[in-house]
């Protein structure tokens, strides 16, 4: 793609579209591939994502590993062509073999929600297990979640659900990071009972807008008795409360029956 990323010569993403076309003509995969992402972006020619589609299942046809997890995710959320779960865990599964980390991600949770695979945690955990493998952070959260609830497993592994959450939450995943925030919390896993620490997880994950981790901080604070850990807590709580998305109606009610509970203690005092 050196013409469309001005490597050598002047960018020129017109005749890069047209040096594609000629050397895709020639069944070159990656030139192929390479159209596919032209057409998604309008890059060099107008944005078509039915273009764009064809020419990725053109390049995955003859395996190139990126255009094989770019058609299956065309099948996954029907942009280009009809969507179909069948098609994409497929497609998936071909990038996946070939060791594309997200396309192991996908097939994962694939087989966990049963959407073009029959259902089985024990596969789900199998490809998220090779997608962690790799470093990567959302398989790592799902390999944790699964050791966590005993899916997939047959019983539950609080220590293994620990390391792979801690893993995930060093890479910055804010889900991961609320969870080991919990962990330390409860002293799940082998991990000591430190509030201080889960507290600092909980930033981590809340400073990324998990509002999961707004709750819990909110509530280890006002709970705290320290006055200023309080205030701050109180008003954590307060901005949760007024959240309107249905997706977070416990939390809000939630917050606000801690709320309620601390402003009666404050009369009782």
């Amino acid at each position: 793609m050196c013409n469309l990323h001005g490597e050598g010569v002047a960018q020129d993403e017109v005749e890069a579209v047209r040096s594609f076309h000629l050397v895709a003509g020639q069944g070159d995969k990656n030139s192929l591939y390479s159209l596919g992402i032209c057409y998604n972006r309008g890059e060099g020619c107008e944005q078509d994502f039915a273009e764009a589609a064809r020419w990725w299942q053109l390049a995955a046809e003859q395996g190139h590993v990126d255009a094989l997890a770019n058609n299956a995710r065309c099948y996954r959320i029907g942009e280009g062509k009809p969507q179909n779960f069948k098609e994409a865990a497929g497609w998936y599964r071909r990038a996946a073999e070939q060791g594309d980390s997200n396309a192991q991600l996908r097939l994962g949770d694939a087989y966990r929600r049963g959407e073009g695979v029959p259902q089985s945690d024990h596969e789900a955990v199998r490809w998220f297990r090779r997608a962690a493998g790799q470093g990567d952070s959302d398989g790592q959260y799902h390999l944790a979640h699964g050791y966590s609830m005993g899916r997939g497993w047959g019983r539950k592994n609080p220590r293994e659900a620990a390391r792979w959450y801690r893993l995930a939450a060093d890479g910055g995943h804010a889900r991961a990071q609320c969870s080991i925030g919990c962990f330390y919390q409860r002293g799940l896993g082998g991990l000591p009972v430190d509030h201080g620490i889960a507290a600092v997880w909980w930033r981590l994950s809340a400073a990324q807008g998990h509002t999961p981790a707004h709750m819990m901080l909110g509530k280890m604070l006002v709970l705290s008795q320290i006055p200023a850990d309080v205030r701050e807590g109180a008003k954590i709580l307060a901005r949760l409360a007024q959240v309107v998305d249905l997706r977070f109606t416990t939390y809000r009610l939630e917050a606000l029956q801690v709320l309620q509970s601390h402003a009666d203690k404050r009369e009782v005092v």
